[in-house]
């Protein structure tokens, strides 16, 4: 087949999974937050607010970083399409597992550490996969910046997992997991930068 075929093949497959993905979890906010946010008018204590609004904002995370990782990416190759069904699989496990994917299921306010480990340990699971996929074929010249991103990433999501991994989770495991998130975003809106500035002018 011609490689060029081969391209737009791929290009086409890869469209529509990050679509999908991104569909899939579109459709979820619409289901949950109108039903939820009944919830906020007499929430039981403030640690239930937290607690959703926590898992809303993993969730936003994940939709953020599908947008943006496939910016500029005319030719991908199939390395990029199997990353891109990893990741996929890890953050539609998460989504479930914080009781958004499919209402009523997953892991409710009594278990939400669980819930958080699983948003975390997908975290996890893409960037080691994607230090795995794209460090050797880049290697570290030249792309500094992506290595350290990816690294950070990393350690951030480690370091939550690491906090969720309890059987409850007290008030500081909590605002330390904020702190977590606040850093994944703020990776994300780095990543996201780089992103577009390597985008072509024309």
């Amino acid at each position: 087949m011609d490689q060029k075929k081969k391209d737009k093949a791929w290009k086409a497959f890869r469209d529509l999974w990050v679509a999908g993905t991104v569909g899939g979890f579109l459709a979820a906010l619409m289901r949950s937050v109108p039903l939820d946010a009944t919830t906020l008018v007499d929430p039981p204590s403030w640690r239930f607010v937290v607690d959703l609004l926590l898992r809303y904002i993993y969730l936003v995370w994940f939709i953020g970083y599908f947008l943006v990782s496939n910016l500029g990416d005319d030719k991908p190759k199939q390395l990029d399409v199997a990353f891109d069904v990893i990741q996929s699989a890890a953050s539609f496990a998460a989504a479930f597992a914080l009781g958004i994917a499919v209402r009523g299921e997953g892991f409710q306010f009594n278990r939400s550490s669980y819930a958080f480990a699983f948003a975390n340990g997908a975290i996890l699971i893409i960037c080691l996969f994607s230090l795995a996929f794209f460090l050797p074929r880049d290697g570290w010249r030249g792309h500094e910046e992506s290595h350290t991103l990816r690294i950070a990433g990393t350690i951030t999501a480690a370091i939550g997992l690491a906090v969720s991994w309890t059987s409850s989770l007290s008030p500081a495991r909590m605002l330390a997991l904020v702190g977590t998130q606040l850093i994944l975003w703020m990776l994300l809106y780095r990543f996201g930068r780089k992103r577009v500035d390597a985008l072509p002018a024309t």
